[in-house]
């Protein structure tokens, strides 16, 4: 590797995947898909009609093809206001908010708003595999720490981790990749902590929606209503809850002064996002609040059933109550592992353990929301 090159991107580990990828090739579309989170469904009408319209209307202006606003249409903002009251229980403004290029470039725009080199994040484990890495590339530390212990007892768990280097802590809610999520009580405990201690809470709410068996949902930052002294830094994205991971649209929500620093840095990270694709969105919130609340309950429903078949493979792993993901134990690494290239040679592929924090490495992870029903039926005969 070239020696020109940052000593940040010489040690990012490449994608756990790659080892798998020359044979999920070779298997073709024989291979049923579930090492990684996409899903088998389309997006709601409304943004379907929207892009439909654009590309019969639109396509002989110059509308899709400038510049927008670097922080996100000033229409979407405002939706985007009236969907976190009403979905999330959060009170914020449009000051309070940045459009992003997914989830992931906001996660960037966060750490590179936080971090200084040397810095650290405290990551709830097992943890989204690329949260390393974007924390890593601004020369910050990530400093792992137990998922379940830390939220059922912050202080045992945290205060031998916080050092005077410690910025934030990083957690999903559900969580990717075991589906665990907060109730009110562990966030209250968990926010409370990072109060205490001077610290921020980065909460990644990628899979908002998807909760299951009628579980309640807390947002973190709905402790920061009507605070002065806010704490919660959150990022959604239209990629799980409304199926348009390719459009790459999510957004950042965070305390005023904290995005008027965030909104800088994203502006030097992307600038702006395609009107055309801010537009779906937009026409996805702006839907009747009965067709909204229909797609979203026929989605819960649908990939309940299939986390249900899913799981019937390994009635012993623990059963999610939100997210996309069964992870299943196994008594080692190496058991892991030849049990998922097992199941690869059978054309069925998984994701391991090891790519999800260093605490984690015996266990793996499969996408029950990838393939409709039928394809998931055949692969949990194999899984079996």
């Amino acid at each position: 590797m070239p020696t020109h090159l940052s000593q940040n991107s010489r040690e990012l580990r490449p994608s756990v995947f790659s080892q798998l990828i020359p044979k999920i090739k070779e298997l073709g579309d024989r291979c049923i898909p579930l090492h990684i989170g996409d899903t088998y469904r389309l997006p709601p009408q409304a943004a379907l009609d929207a892009l439909r319209q654009a590309a019969n209307l639109e396509m002989d202006s110059t509308r899709y093809f400038r510049y927008t606003h670097p922080f996100g249409q000033a229409e979407l903002l405002q939706e985007l206001v009236v969907k976190l009251e009403r979905d999330n229980d959060m009170k914020v403004t449009d000051q309070c908010l940045q459009v992003t290029c997914g989830a992931t470039q906001g996660l960037s725009a966060i750490a590179q708003t936080f971090l200084d080199p040397g810095d650290e994040v405290i990551v709830l484990c097992p943890h989204w595999p690329l949260i390393r890495g974007i924390i890593k590339t601004v020369g910050g530390n990530v400093v792992n720490a137990p998922y379940a212990e830390a939220v059922a007892d912050p202080s045992a768990v945290l205060d031998p981790l916080v050092t005077p280097r410690t910025k934030a802590i990083y957690l999903a809610n559900p969580n990717n990749p075991d589906g665990r999520l907060l109730n009110h009580d562990e966030g209250r405990r968990l926010y409370d902590y990072a109060v205490s201690k001077d610290l921020y809470i980065w909460s990644d709410e990628a899979y908002e929606h998807l909760v299951y068996d009628n579980n309640p949902k807390v947002s973190l930052a709905h402790f920061d209503n009507d605070k002065e002294d806010k704490r919660v830094v959150t990022v959604f994205t239209f990629s799980k809850s409304f199926g348009m991971a390719g459009l790459r649209i999510g957004y950042v929500v965070a305390p005023e002064d904290v995005m008027a620093a965030l909104r800088r840095v994203s502006t030097h990270q992307v600038y702006d996002l395609s009107e055309l694709n801010q537009a779906a969105v937009l026409a996805a919130l702006t839907q009747p609040q009965e067709s909204y609340q229909a797609y979203l309950a026929e989605q819960v429903a649908e990939y309940q059933k299939a986390r249900d078949l899913l799981h019937s493979a390994f009635p012993d792993a623990p059963l999610p109550p939100g997210g996309a993901y069964i992870f299943v134990p196994f008594s080692s690494q190496e058991e892991a592992w030849k049990q998922m290239l097992a199941w690869l040679e059978e054309g069925v592929s998984s994701a391991p353990g090891e790519a999800f924090g260093g605490l984690h490495p015996h266990c793996l992870r499969l996408c029950f929301t990838a393939v409709p029903y039928d394809r998931l039926e055949k692969a949990v005969q194999t899984l079996r």
